[in-house]
Parts: structure tokens; sequence; C-alpha cells
């Protein structure tokens, strides 16, 4: 299964939303009325599977969505350790 990553963030500018996700780095530009229908494929990730299931991937590929196991702040404190380079 998947969720949202807490490390999205929106951006009004102009009436367009950029959705920002911190930890990959990735972000884009959309209408309101396309953040709507997006943020609701967030509430509902299982219908945004279904219904669009290259969106969905898209999304996820870019960190927005991730697999529902994946520790991100373990993920961060591994990737800023001094050791690791």
């Amino acid at each position: 299964m998947y969720k949202i990553s807490k490390y999205n963030y929106t951006i009004e500018y102009n009436s367009k939303i950029l959705l920002f996700n911190g930890l990959s780095g990735y972000g884009f530009c959309m209408s309101e009325k396309e953040w709507e229908q997006l943020s609701s494929f967030f509430k509902n990730l299982n219908s945004f599977i279904t219904q669009y299931p290259d969106d969905f991937k898209r999304i996820k590929d870019m960190g927005f969505i991730i697999e529902d196991d994946f520790d991100e702040v373990a993920y961060i404190k591994y990737k800023v350790h001094p050791l690791n380079g």
C-alpha cells in the first residue's frame, strides 16, 4: 500500500499551485482546479491507482506518494549522516 509523503508542500501564486516534495526535490505547477482533483485523489489513493494508473505512477516516481512502510525520517537521518558520505 501507499501513503502521501510528509514532505509535500504547496505554494499558491497567481492562481497556480506549486506542489513540491522536499525529499525528492521534484515540483510542478498546476491550476487550482487540478490541485483540487489531485488533493482529492491524495485522500483516496486506491481510487487514484484504479482510475489513473499512469498518473499515479508518475506522481509516485516523483516522491509525492511513497510505499506505506517507507520511513522518510530514517531515510533522511541515514542520508545526512557524516559516515555515509
